[in-house]
């Protein structure tokens, strides 16, 4: 069973995604509730326009990072967490990470 709901979909008015920042909970051990990723800020070619999904308010932006050299974003790694079980947390997103490549001409 899938958790969660779908948003609207977003793109970059011109240009092509070259960077982005996730906001990330840091572990609460077994006192809290880990929530991990909770939002993704996506940021365009044009470096005046970025696409920030909803997310929600656990946790800290960890610093943009971006393609350089021309780059954009061509390809996504995911890090999630496994199902851990009836009695323990789960987080499932954990970290995201993308693969740059040349500008298409």
């Amino acid at each position: 069973m899938a958790r969660g709901s779908w948003r609207d979909s977003d793109y970059c008015q011109t240009g092509y995604l070259r960077g982005y920042d996730l906001k990330s909970h840091a572990d609460e051990g077994s006192i809290g509730d880990n929530t991990a990723a909770n939002a993704l800020r996506m940021y365009c070619t044009d470096e005046t326009n970025y696409i920030e999904g909803p997310g929600n308010m656990w946790g800290h932006w960890l610093g943009p990072s971006y393609c350089h050299d021309g780059k954009v974003i061509c390809g996504i790694i995911t890090l999630v967490q496994e199902n851990q079980g009836t009695f323990t947390d789960d987080t499932a997103l954990n970290d995201v990470r993308f693969k740059c490549c040349d500008f298409p001409a």
